[in-house]
């Protein structure tokens, strides 16, 4: 409507030509609204048409006892006060071992995680193992029968579990084990001061009595 008076009024004029482009281009609706929103007007008695020829003209009716109230709005429901009811899915109790929790349509589910699923998932866990598992402890006898698995495993876990954040999760945890004994195992040999001494427990000694190859530097 106001887009009329300023056709109209804003130029000294009652009525003149107005087209569905000019009040698009003025109010930024587009043609199809503008077409409906006129029509409405008239309906209201708000504009009024006058025909010059083939142009038709329109401008605003300053006969305002003749408009038409819009109709009334139904007013919306009010928001009744009650109490909304939460229902919170608990978190499963950890069990031993590196566990996820699998959220299903129905229920939550949680799975023990091997080595090949935990690869799947493609997803970092926590150490929560409480005890060495025996895939480790076998690794680690074929590795060097001379380590301390168990003592080892100790210290591991307790660096592991205090590590905060992201840093403290892993991919594969056999394979962080893996690289955790090769790392100790090396820093025993090379961190030694004075004559070079074989890591505590390690024979250099083949039964035949000769040097194990690598161990040459160790002979007293």
């Amino acid at each position: 409507m106001f887009a009329v008076i300023r056709k109209t009024y804003g130029f000294n004029k009652k009525v003149d030509w107005v087209s569905l482009s000019q009040l698009h281009l003025m109010t930024g609706i587009h043609k199809p609204h503008v077409s409906a929103t006129l029509k409405r007007l008239y309906d209201m008695k708000v504009l009024l048409k006058q025909s010059r020829g083939d142009i038709q003209l329109i401008g605003i009716s300053k006969d305002y006892s003749n408009w038409k109230p819009l109709p009334k709005q139904s007013p919306l429901p009010k928001q009744s006060r009650g109490v909304t009811e939460t229902v919170t899915q608990g978190l499963p109790k950890q069990s031993r071992g590196v566990t996820e929790t699998v959220t299903t349509k129905d229920k939550h589910t949680k799975n023990k995680l091997t080595k090949d699923n935990l690869q799947k998932t493609g997803r970092a866990t926590r150490l929560t193992l409480k005890t060495l598992p025996e895939e480790w402890k076998t690794w680690t006898i074929e590795y060097n029968r001379r380590i301390d698995a168990e003592a080892v495993f100790e210290s591991f876990r307790d660096y592991w579990i205090a590590v905060p954040g992201s840093r403290g999760t892993k991919l594969d945890w056999l394979a962080t084990w893996r690289n955790w004994i090769r790392r100790d195992f090396d820093k025993a040999i090379h961190s030694s001061t004075g004559p070079p001494r074989p890591p505590p427990g390690v024979c250099i000694y083949e039964p035949d009595g000769t040097i194990k190859p690598g161990y040459e530097k160790y002979r007293h």
